[in-house]
């Protein structure tokens, strides 16, 4: 008989993995506007792969750059 409990077990079990995207499938994404779009097309590097977190996390990062 197993010593774990049902939440022991549960807890031990990996999160699945986060979906990721090119920069390519951002750029034709409905999921963000023209503008966003434009900023993706700038700061993302066309030969890897972005979870939606960093995506967003790199349009917030532009956007709060100074302007000189």
């Amino acid at each position: 008989m197993s010593s774990k409990t049902k939440n022991e077990a549960h807890e031990v079990a990996e999160a699945p993995p986060v979906p990721a995207y090119s920069k390519e499938q951002y750029l034709t994404s409905k999921r963000f506007s023209p503008q966003e779009r434009d900023i993706l097309a700038a700061v993302l590097e066309a030969n890897r792969s972005y979870t939606n977190e960093e995506a967003v996390a790199a349009i917030e990062s532009y956007l709060r750059k100074d302007v000189r």
